[in-house]
């Protein structure tokens, strides 16, 4: 596959999971409170998805440097694609940081590295 192909490629992942990033994260507050979680809850969620995304970015980057890129944006789309699927199957509000913990990781390895 040539380098434009693949660039065309990665870049068109990377929009595509930033558009859906986006709907998630702009949902999920109003998803939880649905589920009736208390304020404290979904500040822990959104602690957990950003936690994930904070302590893995860096390591995710450098594994892509060992192992290829294809690779790690691909579990990172298979993590990103468990959590969304998660937040369709929910039916508690502590569930709800499981999900947002896999979409973090799936966004960690996406973003960086699809940016590098």
């Amino acid at each position: 596959m040539s380098k434009r192909i693949l660039s065309a490629l990665i870049g068109a992942v990377v929009f595509l999971t930033d558009t859906a990033w986006s709907m998630v994260f702009s949902t999920l507050s109003q998803y939880a409170v649905a589920l009736n979680a208390s304020l404290a809850l979904i500040g822990t969620i959104f602690f957990g998805l950003n936690l994930s995304r904070m302590l893995l970015g860096l390591p995710r980057g450098a594994l892509s440097d060992r192992i290829g890129r294809r690779t790690v944006i691909i579990t990172g789309l298979i993590a990103f694609l468990l959590g969304v699927i998660l937040l369709i199957v929910v039916f508690e509000p502590l569930q709800l940081v499981l999900a947002a913990m896999l979409i973090g990781v799936g966004t960690s390895s996406i973003f960086p590295v699809g940016l590098a």
